[in-house]
């Protein structure tokens, strides 16, 4: 028992020293106009997390042909949107079809969307992409 206390206690404070993944001080920088442009050419699968590796994947192909300074911070693929949302937002794209309007306008729908349905799901809405 003393030698299994010892290696808590060894190990412990490098746990402490680890950042978590959600822990980041950098700030969160969101795909600019070129890029949210361009990542509305790729087609990704609906099923997660699928779905979100793929679009992180265009959102850094797309930055990068963008020549985007900094990258994009990558959604974060371990934590899948909740019921409600899916719900939400499958529904507001049935009724408004964004993904049929031109750029910007598709981007504009795309973010009204997300926001109306964080507040209707009591949810922190996301960092959006930027549209102009």
């Amino acid at each position: 028992m003393q030698s299994f206390t010892a290696l808590i206690l060894l190990l412990l404070p490098l746990t402490l020293a680890v950042p978590s993944p959600q822990a980041s001080s950098a700030p969160i920088v969101p795909p600019n106009p070129c890029t949210t442009k361009c990542v509305t050419t790729y087609k990704c699968p609906t099923t997660w997390p699928d779905s979100c590796y793929c679009y992180n994947n265009a959102v850094a192909l797309c930055a990068r042909q963008c020549k985007q300074e900094p990258l994009p911070t990558p959604k974060d693929c371990t934590v899948k949107p909740s019921d409600c949302m899916v719900k939400c937002e499958t529904v507001w794209e049935s009724t408004y079809n964004c993904t049929a309007m031109p750029f910007p306008d598709s981007c504009y729908c795309k973010n009204k969307g997300t926001t109306v349905c964080a507040e209707q799901c009591k949810e922190k809405a996301p960092v959006l992409p930027l549209c102009a």
